[in-house]
């Protein structure tokens, strides 16, 4: 979701090319940072400079998966069922407590084909934690896994 340097260009983040979908008059704030997880992107002090922002109303979009799965990383290793699905919660809840509208996203797929060409899923549990998490907060879902 973040963006990219113009240097990596053709390759953009899509959250850097979401704005072309709205009129002018829908203000966008992107505060993606590339590698962070749902727990390095709190740890980080990242996350503090999104929740104080949030205003009523404001739609904030969350989307975590693709780093939390780095086993080797401990600053962003996250277990699906247990401290990943927490941050989301709390990164819900927060958003909520300051009267702000979150929105789930899966983690997108990766470009990893099988031999039939198809995508190759390496997420795991993690889409369909988001997917669970949607469901029992009732809060919009956009999966980006299928």
């Amino acid at each position: 979701m973040a963006n990219k340097q113009l240097s990596d260009f053709p390759e953009t983040g899509w959250g850097q090319v979401f704005n072309e979908v709205f009129t002018n008059e829908v203000e966008i704030h992107n505060y993606a940072v590339n590698g962070r997880s749902s727990k390095s992107f709190r740890n980080e002090g990242l996350w503090k400079k999104v929740v104080d922002q949030i205003q009523k109303g404001d739609y904030v979009f969350i989307q975590f998966g693709h780093n939390d799965q780095k086993i080797s990383d401990t600053s962003k290793y996250t277990l699906p069922r247990l401290d990943y699905k927490t941050n989301l919660q709390k990164y819900i809840d927060e958003t909520r407590l300051k009267v702000g509208i979150p929105v789930l996203l899966t983690p997108v797929m990766r470009r990893k084909f099988n031999a039939e060409g198809r995508f190759e899923d390496q997420h795991g549990d993690y889409p369909v934690v988001v997917r669970e998490l949607a469901l029992k907060n009732k809060v919009e879902l956009i999966d980006m896994h299928h």
